[in-house]
């Protein structure tokens, strides 16, 4: 299935990166910040909670958060694939990386803009 993802309008003065990505026709939010998760809850860098926050704005009220962390810019690629295929029309994804080089690299495996890829 082909991915294409699509920044999404903000509502204010800032730009959190945050995306409507569509994998056939099933679309998806979602966001990406510097940070991890562990079992005392999320911890990202600013602005983390204001992606957090954007993607519960652009979800309704029963829509699932799912947190993807992202260690390694090798294993983003099949967490992506994963997470993308499995998720629920509707929900929110946050993509939760180690450092702003790994964020990166996944921002390019959810193709924004017009560029799109293929999911097997």
């Amino acid at each position: 299935m082909r991915v294409r993802s699509y920044r999404t309008p903000q509502a204010g003065p800032n730009d959190y990166p945050v995306y409507d990505t569509l994998l056939g026709r099933k679309s998806v939010m979602v966001g990406l910040a510097v940070g991890y998760a562990d079992k005392d809850g999320i911890r990202a860098m600013s602005p983390g909670q204001e992606v957090i926050d954007r993607l519960a704005d652009l979800t309704n009220d029963e829509a699932r958060l799912h947190v993807v962390s992202i260690t390694d810019e090798f294993e983003a690629e099949e967490r992506i694939d994963k997470v993308l295929t499995t998720t629920e029309p509707g929900s929110a994804i946050l993509l939760l990386c180690a450092d702003s080089r790994i964020m990166d690299s996944t921002l390019t495996l959810l193709n924004p803009a017009d560029a799109s890829r293929t999911i097997q």
